[in-house]
């Protein structure tokens, strides 16, 4: 094996791994066994570096290499129409990109290159485009990537094809060359690897925050819960008594007793720190225990609430809207005197309507990333506003933010 087969296998093996980054552009990947989808991709890889090695028809290796992946779309769910779009889009991306350096490397020097080496700043080249792409249309993803994030990652490969073509253009020397091309592509694959683990887990780790949240959460309405059955129960022990209370009082004609009485009577009923009853024991839950921390520090809610005991929206989403958009509205009325917190939610023809507002103080401006606050101590809506965003996203959901008359108000809209 030459030199030149192990770049092409090396660089092949590269590209199979952006086809792959690029089929998730057109399909959700969530549900599929990650055990199939790298069987399929090696296979695709075998198979294509089969037919290139011992056919040598450039012909052939495009079509068989486009029917095989083709056929791995079929290992997510989605339109004929997708998979044909998916495909085409790939291929067609990849080949402009190819007669791109080409006709660039080739142009720049008095001899012409051929071969397996010019695959290599190609394959670079695409994969700093499907980063891009990557960063235009994914945005229901929950991993986000800022604008400086994604220039030092594709500064990666940038700088990767900036050697190659400098290694060209001042004396092309084949071995060298196809030592540092084999280097460069195996740096950008652990690279890219490392990263996107990196991604996964700040990803597991948000979400095992929220998981111990809502947990907490359920613990809390458990025991409010626990609480008000106790209350039941010696209700039910003392009827008798209550009764014969009762029917004295009214024998007696003592009304306003008897009024006091039935309110003491009643205030039993009602357990300590349960602010809302709504039904639906996901809300409930997240909201009782979030209000209680705020009562604790001396923070009024006022609370509107009307929705079914069923919700179709996934707990874990109701507690990353409910309890960033709760969390916000309380860091900003933290340090003032008017501390107030206001929460409307209810269901209008399968349409979850949430709303909080509170007041605010300093000057609140719009960034290119979300909202920012140029006063630093007073808000920070800013914070958590991009994890709402996404899990409105999930449910084909809007929000809308308004700050007018020193007021903070935030409304969310999801499709039940």
């Amino acid at each position: 094996m030459n030199e030149m087969t192990i770049v092409y296998l090396v660089s092949n093996l590269f590209c199979t791994y952006i086809f792959y980054r690029f089929m998730g552009l057109f399909f959700d990947r969530t549900e599929v066994d990650s055990r199939f989808e790298i069987a399929a991709f090696l296979s695709y890889f075998i198979i294509n570096s089969t037919a290139y090695i011992y056919l040598a028809n450039p012909f052939i290796n495009l079509i068989s290499s486009i029917g095989m992946f083709f056929l791995i779309t079929y290992l997510y769910k989605g339109r004929i129409r997708t998979r044909l779009i998916a495909t085409l889009f790939t291929y067609t991306t990849a080949m402009l990109v190819d007669s791109l350096v080409y006709n660039t490397i080739n142009g720049l020097l008095e001899d012409s290159i051929t071969g397996g080496i010019l695959s290599v700043p190609s394959n670079l080249l695409l994969f700093m485009i499907v980063l891009i792409f990557e960063k235009l249309f994914k945005r229901n993803s929950d991993q986000e990537v800022n604008v400086y994030q994604i220039v030092a990652i594709i500064a990666v490969p940038a700088g990767s094809v900036s050697i190659i073509v400098v290694l060209f253009i001042f004396g092309y020397v084949e071995i060298p060359t196809v030592i540092v091309s084999i280097i460069l592509l195996v740096i950008n694959l652990i690279t890219f690897y490392l990263y996107d683990e990196l991604l996964k887990h700040y990803a597991n780790k948000y979400e095992k925050e929220i998981l111990s949240q809502q947990n907490r959460a359920y613990r809390n309405q458990f025991e409010l819960i626990n609480g008000a059955q106790k209350n039941i129960e010696t209700l039910k022990h003392d009827m008798n008594n209550h009764i014969i209370a009762i029917r004295n009082l009214v024998s007696d004609d003592s009304e306003e007793e008897l009024t006091n009485y039935l309110d003491s009577l009643s205030g039993s009923m009602e357990t300590e720190d349960e602010y809302i009853c709504s039904g639906n024991r996901y809300v409930d839950s997240i909201l009782n225990y979030k209000i209680s921390e705020a009562v604790k520090e001396g923070i009024e809610v006022d609370i509107n609430i009307m929705i079914p005991e069923e919700i179709n929206i996934k707990p874990f989403d109701l507690s990353v809207v409910l309890g960033n958009l709760f969390d916000n509205a309380v860091e900003a009325v933290r340090n003032l005197s008017k501390k107030m917190v206001r929460i409307d939610m209810k269901m209008d023809r399968s349409v979850l309507y949430i709303c909080t507002s509170n007041p605010y103080a300093g000057e609140i401006m719009k960034s290119k990333t979300g909202i920012r606050s140029t006063k630093k101590d007073t808000s920070s809506h800013g914070f958590g506003l991009k994890s709402v965003e996404n899990s409105i996203n999930k449910y084909n959901g809007i929000m809308d933010i308004d700050y007018t008359d020193n007021i903070f108000e935030v409304t969310v809209l999801m499709y039940n």
